[in-house]
């Protein structure tokens, strides 16, 4: 019986300039995500160089920049990586502006219900791995299309080389048929 594959846990890192959320995140979500956490954008930055990280959450209100600004960078760098805002400050007008301009998947705000952020993360964590999937069936498809062009070159060419012996046997049969009708044709020449 075929073994299915262990689900792979996610690389979650959570951007926000209070420790005391970035601890209670990290303990709510340690078992369900390798969860990274920075208080400096900078950091963030070298994280996602060194890591592989499906989900970020940001907050919105920072003293470097923006959480829409850091997820606009986020979503240019690296497009697979879900995105989430989330804020303590009732700034919706930042949240719709991000949400609509595809920065980000989803905004969550502060304080939030631990069962729904799980859930949340769980959806995110879920389009992250679509996002992959979809992706490595484009490769395929790609992959599969170039063999196609690949093979109808070779059959083109083929059918070229067929057309020319197909033309050759013609030019044969019609010189055979030519020899052969002259003896032919002189033979009955005397028969009669």
């Amino acid at each position: 019986m075929a073994q299915t594959p262990a689900k792979k846990r996610h690389t979650l890192l959570i951007v926000d300039d209070e420790i005391a959320i970035l601890n209670a995140i990290g303990r709510l979500l340690r078992r369900h995500y390798d969860v990274l956490t920075t208080t400096s954008v900078d950091e963030a930055f070298r994280l996602f160089e060194s890591r592989d990280i499906h989900l970020v959450m940001s907050d919105q209100r920072m003293p470097e920049m923006s959480g829409v600004e850091f997820l606009t960078i986020v979503k240019e760098c690296y497009p697979d990586c879900v995105r989430i805002l989330f804020t303590g400050y009732t700034d919706t007008q930042s949240a719709v502006e991000a949400i609509n301009s595809g920065k980000v998947y989803c905004y969550i705000p502060k304080p939030w219900d631990p069962e729904e952020l799980k859930l949340m993360l769980s959806q995110a964590a879920e389009r992250h791995d679509l996002i992959k999937e979809r992706q490595r069936l484009m490769n395929q498809l790609k992959e599969a299309n170039d063999i196609l062009e690949r093979r109808n070159r070779e059959l083109e060419v083929a059918n070229q080389k067929l057309h020319e012996l197909d033309r050759l046997k013609t030019v044969f049969m019609e010189v055979v048929s030519h020899e052969l009708n002259t003896p032919i044709s002189i033979v009955q020449g005397y028969t009669f």
